[in-house]
């Protein structure tokens, strides 16, 4: 999913089975489509529940030593905490989001804060964060 996100071809994603829910009442389906399409640009966060890859042997072949930081961001309306995974350790943000991170970066083990005021909330395994609606952006060592 990141791969395709992150794909400068197109400024769309396609998605099968798209179910639409509010956050508020995230048990009650509003809106289900075979198919929907999506403008990348609108997308503030993508969640992923469940970490599911299709080809985890390739997925071992690629591993890079990474140093994990916590991360605090601002995307749009929510508030994402996590772990954020750098090829090397640098507490420059701006670094960071220029040269370290693509256009959708992964948070691991997140906590999405969807409403400030009554702190709803929702975990999820990964966050793939737009990085061009972060309007806040904190990491530590």
């Amino acid at each position: 999913l990141q791969e395709v996100l992150n794909n400068s071809l197109t400024d769309f994603v396609h998605l099968d089975n798209a179910q639409i829910y509010t956050l508020a009442n995230q048990t009650e389906m509003l809106y289900a489509e075979k198919r929907a399409t999506i403008q990348k640009s609108q997308l503030q966060l993508i969640v992923i529940g469940e970490q599911k890859h299709e080809a985890p042997e390739k997925r071992q072949n690629y591993r890079v030593q990474k140093s994990f930081h916590e991360v605090f961001c601002v995307a749009g309306s929510y508030e994402v905490t996590g772990f954020l995974h750098l090829p090397r350790t640098t507490q420059d943000t701006i670094a960071i989001l220029a040269r370290e991170t693509k256009l959708f970066f992964p948070v691991t083990e997140s906590i999405v804060t969807y409403d400030v005021r009554s702190r709803s909330s929702l975990n999820a395994s990964v966050v793939l964060v737009n990085k061009s609606t972060v309007s806040l952006f904190q990491i530590s060592a």
